[in-house]
């Protein structure tokens, strides 16, 4: 059996943490209240982190262009399938 995998189009609201520096929450756009997700900035511009989609954790890691304004994720989910995300801002 193969599972089909295509590209999907999600939105997030990604906030700064009230208490911790560099650490950014991650909420469903259809329930800002709810974090599904952090993200963790160094000094070097990478950026590492997880979130759960439809019930399956996805950690990541990736690196900010200031020049274009992005971060490119990649990572793996629970099953140890390949996952890549794009934001855009």
């Amino acid at each position: 059996m193969a599972i089909a995998k295509s590209a999907t189009s999600e939105s997030y609201v990604v906030t700064t943490n009230a208490t911790e520096s560099a650490v950014f929450d991650v909420a469903a756009a259809s329930d800002t209240n709810t974090v599904v997700g952090q993200w963790i900035a160094t000094s070097k511009d990478v950026v590492y982190g997880f979130v759960t989609v439809g019930g399956t954790n996805v950690t990541m890691s990736g690196k900010y262009s200031v020049a274009k304004g992005s971060v490119t994720f990649k990572g793996t989910d629970a099953a140890a399938e390949k996952v890549s995300i794009k934001l855009v801002r």
